[in-house]
């Protein structure tokens, strides 16, 4: 639409535990996995050549996530209660002893996590002290138990083990008895296992050709490997929706190493890895990555935030219509000698690449002065343009200018200044 400077328009175009009983750790259910651009040359006729910003800046890799290690995950405790047993011992009293055992409801794949319990004389309050107590370990839902490692009891009859967790695998307590006491085992706990996924890194891989659209490129690690063919999604978190939505995915090679790439507008946002489950392992996701992506995108996706000049000044922005990109305005005034001013939303870019053309009319053609400004009236670009010339100013860094002044002014006072701008701006807005 073309406005004058007046504001008048000028032209619109478990299950609880009792003695004897076993409690198994819920596993962990698997997460749910959710999930524009302009098409040809949008220029109109006869008006500039260079229609799409040219990219000359090395892709953007700040806040380039460090390479990381398996993330520790433990979930809440469960405890499995004793089961009174005459079990085989060479040496077992009669004395009935009971033994019970606290484990973790899950954790991640390779890292320790902490059993711990207590044993003691059945039916009464009695700890027992000194004695040796193994903890045993058969596939998940298995009966082929063996022992892992054992520990002594202290003063107060706990004791306390750390377990790599390597699989799907039940755990138990297990006390050989004495020439006092019984022989005794715990209930069985299951610590789900979650997938251990690294965030190793993100970068913007492809800054876009004008259209608002980019594309970022992310690698990290699973652990165990991923099945061949299984899906890992490379997701972001929608603050509105309050959820992780998936962008990106790719089907695992059968490699521990994996790479997703993805186009996304430009966007200040949490990212993370997730790979569902896969039984036995459970679902596991990877920290979560804040990171800047950049694409370049038509200035005026975003409305001007002011206008003014000398001489009846007016300016018109282009509709999508007629410029896909958004990127083209004219802005002129009504008297030889004018000026016109225009302040464009450089709010969230880093910097700005346009093409302004003296647009005077032939049959009265003048001299124009194109001027680009920072707020702080510092000149960043500057050209007098004889009538019809065009040039480009590719990419000015703006250095954190939030608007950026641009300007025409007649300097031949033969005609009325009259300029075709295309503007774009490398944002992540």
């Amino acid at each position: 639409m073309k406005f004058s400077q007046g504001g008048a328009v000028r032209r619109i175009a478990g299950s609880a535990v009792a003695v004897g009983l076993c409690l198994t750790a819920a596993g962990i259910a698997p997460a749910a996995n959710a999930s524009g651009s302009a098409g040809g040359p949008d220029k109109p006729v006869g008006a500039i050549k260079q229609d799409r910003p040219v990219n000359t800046a090395t892709p953007i890799a700040n806040n380039s996530a460090k390479t990381g290690g398996t993330l520790k995950v433990v979930g809440p405790l469960t405890t499995a209660g004793p089961i009174v047993s005459s079990g085989p011992s060479t040496t077992a009293g009669s004395v009935k002893a009971a033994v019970n055992l606290t484990g973790p409801t899950s954790g991640t794949y390779n890292t320790n996590v902490r059993f711990s319990g207590t044993l003691w004389r059945y039916g009464t309050p009695t700890k027992i002290a000194g004695a040796t107590v193994v903890i045993q370990r058969t596939p998940h839902n298995g009966s082929s138990w063996i022992n892992l490692t054992s520990a002594k009891t202290t003063s107060t009859g706990t004791f306390a083990f750390g377990v790599t967790l390597t699989g799907a695998y039940d755990y138990r307590a297990y006390y050989a008895g004495s020439t006092t006491y019984t022989t005794a085992l715990s209930g069985k706990v299951y610590p789900a296992v979650l997938r251990g996924v690294a965030f190793d890194s993100i970068k913007t891989t492809n800054q876009g050709d004008g259209n608002r659209v980019g594309v970022l490129t992310a690698t990290g690690r699973a652990y165990p490997v991923v099945p061949t063919g299984s899906p890992i999604y490379l997701q972001r978190y929608d603050a509105a929706g309050k959820a992780w939505k998936s962008i990106g995915t790719v089907a695992s090679r059968g490699t521990a190493n994996f790479t997703i790439s993805a186009k996304v507008g430009g966007s200040v946002a949490p990212y993370r890895f997730h790979v569902p489950l896969k039984y036995p392992i459970a679902a596991g996701s990877s920290r979560s990555v804040t990171f800047a992506h950049y694409v370049w995108r038509g200035a005026y996706w975003k409305p001007v935030l002011a206008s003014g000049g000398t001489g009846d000044p007016w300016y018109e922005i282009f509709p999508a219509s007629e410029w896909p990109t958004r990127a083209g305005a004219y802005f002129g005034a009504e008297s030889i000698g004018g000026t016109s001013w225009i302040d464009v939303n450089t709010s969230g870019c880093v910097s700005i690449q346009l093409t302004p053309k003296n647009y005077s009319d032939e049959q009265e053609p003048t001299t124009e002065q194109f001027t680009m400004r920072g707020i702080n009236g510092e000149i960043l670009a500057g050209k007098q343009l004889a009538p019809g010339q065009e040039v480009t100013f590719y990419e000015i860094l703006l250095n954190g200018l939030t608007r950026t002044r641009l300007q025409v002014s007649d300097v031949g006072g033969t005609a009325e200044p009259m300029l075709l701008v295309a503007t774009w701006v490398r944002c992540n807005n």
